[in-house]
């Protein structure tokens, strides 16, 4: 049936007389033809409206003409625009376009950093360019008032060149900055045996290993993560004596040092397994809290779905903070994200969120409840039916979820029913105003920098 069949009026007879009288027969036909005229004229009024009204929209709109404004507006010479050939150095051009950044040397050699201008890895490494021809001595002149990072560029330099088989040669070490380096336990042993390994899986491992250490080429972070004289940390002395560790960052300084950051979890996490190995049962006494909180902006772990699998039954306890399931696909992976959902013992959900598809999994996740309803069906003759049937409904739909107020969580464990939850605000705690105190400290201390805080700190003590 085509599409205009389907909008015609049809009229029928369903019930009617055993004789009917032909007068009778004519005036029901009647009265049948009238409905369908007084339909079809109905359906043409509505279509001359709109077409009315659509009429005056096109005379109201005002277009552009195909060839533009006229006179002045026109924004046009009236002929082509000739420009005479120009050519000019990359320095005078870059003055008039300061955004302009060149390629580097390429990319074989020592990686030194990230280019300020284009955000690429910037490698200069002398004996490659020397061999290329584009410069005439392999020499080097490190230049730089104190504490601009002279030594340790020039630490980077050696050591990432002895894994291109260059040599090195320390005549001396006035400061001591060469020895611990050069004393580093089994450290000359691995780069001989990276050195001589296949040439393709070096490549890889060396570029793994620049995009690690990219964030060195700032200084800001360079001297944030150089330890002084008398700074050590110990892991395994930090697990055994119930230590507590803040990592405190931004979203977007995070970003340049995320790899550092997650070295460091990484680090920690298998000193943790190490000794929970060692320890009766198994299990690591007392156990570890990660309580991971924006993970998923800050350093993205790449062990995380791993430790939240096994983790528990070493006395490891972790506990990611996510904005949503869909950040963690994107940071993890859509197999991974689903293992760190199904790891997780125990889900606290808050209202907000917007993804239709997690809305729906979790409302599937709670279940569903009979709800009984009633209907009354009356006859032709005035009879009456009542009838009572049972139909599922979820227990918590998607927008229950959605809107949930604030303050409010469910809260989903392995084998037990949701449960709704009132949270209370920390500032309604008892030590309230002892952690408020602690956090102006923390905010004074990121502000003036760790050690103005520490000279701030000893002087008032001394008062």
């Amino acid at each position: 049936m085509s599409q205009t069949e389907k909008d015609k009026l049809h009229t029928s007879v369903l019930l009617g007389p055993a004789k009917e009288r032909r007068r009778d027969r004519k005036a029901r036909r009647r009265a049948a033809a009238q409905l369908t005229a007084v339909d079809r004229r109905t359906k043409e009024a509505f279509a001359k409206t709109e077409w009315e009204a659509e009429r005056a929209r096109q005379k109201a709109t005002t277009y552009l003409p195909s060839s533009g404004e006229a006179r002045t507006a026109a924004l046009r010479t009236p002929g082509r625009l000739h420009l005479p050939r120009h050519q000019d150095t990359s320095a005078t051009l870059q003055g008039a376009y300061p955004f302009m950044a060149e390629g580097g040397f390429g990319s074989h050699g020592v990686f030194i950093g990230a280019d300020l201008f284009s955000g690429s890895s910037f490698v200069y490494d002398p004996w490659v360019l020397y061999s290329r021809g584009i410069i005439t001595a392999p020499n080097i002149v490190l230049a730089g008032i104190v504490g601009s990072g002279k030594s340790s560029l020039a630490r980077s330099l050696y050591t990432r060149s002895i894994a291109f088989g260059r040599r090195v040669y320390v005549p001396g070490d006035p400061k001591g900055e060469h020895t611990a380096v050069a004393a580093a336990p089994a450290w000359g042993d691995l780069l001989q045996a990276t050195t001589e390994s296949d040439p393709r899986t070096r490549d890889s491992i060396w570029q793994g290993v620049s995009l690690a250490l990219g964030a060195l080429a700032d200084p800001r972070v360079l001297d944030a993560v150089s330890p002084g004289e008398d700074e050590d940390f110990d892991p395994e002395a930090f697990l055994r004596e119930s230590g507590t560790l803040y990592l405190l960052a931004t979203g977007a300084g995070a970003g340049a040092s995320s790899a550092l950051v997650a070295a460091l979890l990484e680090d920690l996490v298998e000193t943790a397994r190490k000794m929970a190995a060692r320890s009766p049962g198994a299990r690591l006494d007392p156990p570890l809290l990660m309580a991971l909180d924006e993970i998923g902006n800050l350093a993205p772990l790449p062990s995380l779905p791993v430790l939240m699998a096994e983790g528990g039954g070493t006395g490891i306890t972790t506990m990611p903070v996510l904005q949503s399931m869909a950040q963690a696909r994107d940071r993890w992976g859509r197999d991974a994200a689903t293992a760190i959902s199904d790891a997780s013992i125990a889900k606290v959900i808050l209202g907000g969120a917007s993804s239709s598809s997690d809305l729906q999994e979790l409302s599937t996740l709670i279940g569903e409840r009979d709800e009984m309803t009633d209907s009354i069906t009356y006859g032709d003759r005035g009879s009456r039916a009542n009838q009572r049937s049972i139909r599922r409904l979820a227990v918590m739909p998607p927008n229950i979820i959605r809107t949930l107020p604030y303050g409010t969580s469910l809260v989903l464990l392995r084998n037990a029913p949701p449960i709704i939850t009132r949270m209370r605000e920390w500032t309604a705690r008892r030590d309230a105003r002892t952690l408020k105190s602690d956090r102006a400290a923390v905010e004074d201390l990121l502000r003036v920098g760790p050690k103005a805080a520490a000279t701030r700190m000893a002087t008032s003590a001394d008062e």
